[in-house]
């Protein structure tokens, strides 16, 4: 791709990470991805590689050229941040020899904008077992293609198939090997249409949002690089009247995107919305995002002296509003014990995981 197509906000994204353009797939989501950044976003590259072998798995042949497979095209969704829609997201059609799912993905472009792209994937073994069958017909015609090859030809793109076969022994054989091979082929199928079409619907929800092609084993000698838009945490909190809005960004849920969604899927919901990664709680923490707690009752004294700090705006919220558990009210005490020292990142770590809580516990309003 000419630099001359490429934003300018990506571009400073590949110089900053030290990559150059003419070693890697550019992969632009859209041709419309944006110019301009949010005050308090940037733009960084992430890289997909892609073993170019089909037998490696990650490709599979298509008339001479190689298309990407579930696993890359996964990856690929991750390294964008695609956000799946739980309600739009999933079977819609399901009977003995048919499953439909539908794909609701979106993705965030640097102005802010959402792009929502949905996508059907239909898995009919009906018309499977009929295009099998096919196959195996003429496969038949060539001679027991289950028998000695008796002659190789040769593709277009250089590779061996078997020409013929040694001939059948009876027509009745020869329609019970088509028989046996058809059920075979759609055991596997009918085992796993569910999940054939619900990983077809995202495959091709991902498609849509790249534009991915078919590529020669050049190509994909080299890795893939996409552009992904995060908050720059750090820019964020160096701003004290911008703290809140970080605390507000880490409760961001999917219905910012597609609408407010069903109370069954308010809990799902929460799962699958990613959030800033510079900001997470870490992993030994023991306020983990959808952690149950049981309610404590209050103590007498709960919030204590109130440091003056306007860090700790979001936590006196809390605590006035809710009747947090014992959990997070210890968790609350030994932050505050750290006085001045606690980190900018910590303090709104803790108090997004707080806010969780409060999210999933209306119940304990004060």
């Amino acid at each position: 791709m000419s630099t001359a197509l490429v934003p300018a906000v990506i571009m400073a994204a590949i110089q900053e990470q030290q990559l150059n353009e003419a070693d890697v797939n550019l992969m632009l989501p859209s041709e419309t991805f944006g110019q301009v950044l949010g005050e308090y976003d940037k733009v960084t590259m992430e890289v997909v590689r892609v073993d170019p072998n089909p037998a490696a798995g990650d490709v599979y042949e298509i008339e001479g050229r190689l298309a990407l497979g579930k696993v890359p095209l996964q990856k690929i969704a991750t390294a964008l941040s695609i956000v799946w829609d739980p309600e739009h997201t999933g079977i819609v059609e399901d009977t003995p020899t048919k499953a439909r799912a539908k794909a609701t993905g979106a993705m965030r472009k640097p102005n802010g904008e959402w792009v929502v792209v949905t996508r059907e994937k239909t898995v009919d073994l009906s018309a499977d077992e009929e295009t099998l069958r096919l196959k195996y017909e003429e496969d038949a015609d060539k001679g027991n293609f289950t028998g000695k090859v008796t002659d190789w030809g040769t593709s277009k793109n250089g590779k061996k198939y078997p020409a013929a076969f040694e001939p059948w022994k009876s027509e009745q054989e020869k329609l019970a090997a088509i028989d046996r091979a058809v059920r075979k082929a759609l055991l596997q199928k009918r085992k796993f249409k569910n999940e054939l079409a619900d990983t077809g619907a995202m495959d091709r929800v991902i498609r849509a949002f790249i534009g991915v092609k078919t590529y020669t084993a050049a190509d994909l000698a080299r890795p893939f690089a996409f552009p992904r838009v995060t908050t720059d945490t750090s820019k964020l909190l160096a701003d004290p009247q911008m703290r809140a809005t970080a605390i507000a960004q880490m409760h961001g849920s999917v219905k910012a995107i597609f609408g407010t969604p069903t109370r069954e899927a308010e809990d799902i919901e929460r799962d699958v919305t990613p959030l800033p990664p510079q900001i997470e709680a870490p992993e030994d923490e023991s306020l983990e995002e959808g952690d149950d707690f049981e309610t404590a009752p209050e103590p007498e004294d709960q919030t204590g002296e109130q440091p003056e700090d306007e860090r700790w705006t979001g936590i006196i919220e809390y605590e006035a509003a809710f009747k947090l558990p014992k959990e997070a009210i210890d968790e609350i005490a030994k932050a505050r014990a750290k006085g001045a020292e606690i980190t900018d990142e910590d303090l709104a770590s803790l108090t997004a995981r707080v806010g969780r809580w409060c999210d999933k516990h209306e119940g304990a309003r004060r």
